[in-house]
């Protein structure tokens, strides 16, 4: 997509002054790390729904987690390369990327604690308490949003 823009082939020729702020570079890189991210969550929930073990998912979740947090990396920079516009426009979905970001990061420790459970019980307790620390932040951050997460 920001190689499209970059390479050209408009008519009239890409112009970065004088496009929409969703057509900015910044923009259009944020918003494929958030379709990247989206993509890598429907990897997990196919694994999920595919029975693959508890070890495996605990790896995809956490894979998934890293991936949003690149992506609200993304949402960052284009946040301080846009302007107000931008950042209004972004705000909400930074504050989802990062709560998708702790949610995965909670469901790889939950995964992480079922492929612990029976043989090492202090270290599948450590992971349940970080998951419901995870997600304990959350459900706060989606209460705390005008719209609901």
């Amino acid at each position: 997509c920001v190689e499209l823009v970059r390479e050209g082939g408009f008519d009239p020729p890409y112009n970065p002054a004088k496009v929409n702020m969703e057509l900015k570079e910044e923009a259009l890189q944020a918003l494929s790390g958030v379709m990247g991210a989206y993509c890598m969550r429907c990897f997990y929930e196919k694994a999920r729904e595919d029975g693959k073990s508890p070890g495996v998912l605990a790896k995809i979740a956490s894979q998934c987690s890293l991936v949003y947090d690149r992506a609200s990396e993304l949402l960052k920079d284009a946040m301080a390369a846009g302007g107000k516009s931008l950042q209004r426009w972004m705000t909400g979905w930074r504050v989802y990327i990062d709560a998708e970001s702790s949610y995965y990061q909670a469901q790889a420790r939950v995964h992480a604690a079922d492929h612990a459970k029976g043989g090492e019980p202090a270290r599948e307790l450590a992971h349940l308490k970080s998951a419901k620390s995870l997600l304990d932040t959350v459900y706060a951050t989606s209460n705390s949003t005008s719209a609901k997460l």
